[in-house]
């Protein structure tokens, strides 16, 4: 028996013997791309995985608002822009011609971001000018309700309102009101017409001499002015688009004294 345990012990001790013993790394450390440390590991004392770099989010590239005019033509009162580049939900919008600069809304239509093409707007054929602007309009207010004047300002690029002006020709469609008005030192007859906002007006004023004293009339008002003396034909024309209602007024024009007053109501 005392022989069997001095075997069983000596077999023990050997297999303790034989056993791997532990293995200390050295102390190193590794510079990782993100500037984090690793250092050596067990059991073969490579270095340790450095992070993965987290996946960066897609750059958006900027978008920078545009207008491209092409084909001018008018057909069935509307007009098809080319191409529409938008930083954000808006409108082009057509505006009719103010001496020279961007003045009523004839039509828009809603754009969406990024960029749209051939994007028809209809146009009020009342506000149609021989030149017209196409102006984008951001959509700020209530989504998909145009408020401008309002919310929708204009758009613009480089501090610059996003605008084009182009050249059309008005269709024939859009007629001109014409009227007669007999003038005189006591009376205009009629003395008051009346038309819609946008409406091209053409007057031809007939002066009744036989009524008219001290060599003729200067008839004045925001939209045009007459000068008519009685050595020159009697008749005279003016041509105008009407924005708001106003008053026509004649004199005498040597003295300046006022005889009468007329009144173009736009309704």
């Amino acid at each position: 028996m005392r022989k069997a345990f001095l075997i069983l012990l000596a077999a023990m001790l050997f297999l303790v013997s034989c056993a791997p013993q532990p293995v200390a790394c050295t102390p190193e450390a590794k510079i990782c791309p993100d500037g984090t440390a690793v250092g050596r590991t067990l059991p073969n004392c490579d270095f340790a995985p450095c992070p993965e770099k987290p996946a960066e989010p897609p750059v958006e590239k900027a978008i920078i608002p545009e207008v491209i005019v092409a084909d001018t033509d008018i057909v069935g009162n509307a007009i098809t822009i080319a191409k529409i580049t938008a930083a954000e939900p808006g409108w082009i919008a057509i505006h009719s011609d103010d001496n020279g600069k961007p003045g009523a809304v004839a039509g828009y239509s809603h754009v969406g971001k990024g960029e749209s093409t051939s994007v028809k707007v209809d146009l009020n054929p009342k506000t149609i000018t021989p030149i017209l602007y196409a102006m984008l309009h951001v959509d700020r207010g209530k989504a998909g309700v145009y408020e401008f004047p309002g919310d929708d300002v204009p758009a613009t690029a480089d501090g610059k309102v996003v605008n084009v002006g182009f050249a059309v020709e008005v269709p024939e469609t859009v007629g001109t009101k014409e009227f007669t008005i007999l003038a005189d030192d006591t009376e205009f007859s009629p003395e008051k017409i009346t038309v819609s906002k946008g409406d091209k007006v053409k007057i031809t004023f007939n002066f009744n001499d036989g009524k008219i004293y001290y060599g003729g009339l200067d008839i004045k008002s925001d939209y045009f002015t007459v000068n008519y003396a009685k050595s020159e034909p009697n008749s005279k024309t003016v041509e105008f688009t009407t924005e708001n209602s106003f008053t026509f007024t004649s004199y005498w024009p040597s003295s300046g004294v006022r005889k009468a007053d007329g009144r173009v109501e736009v309704s």
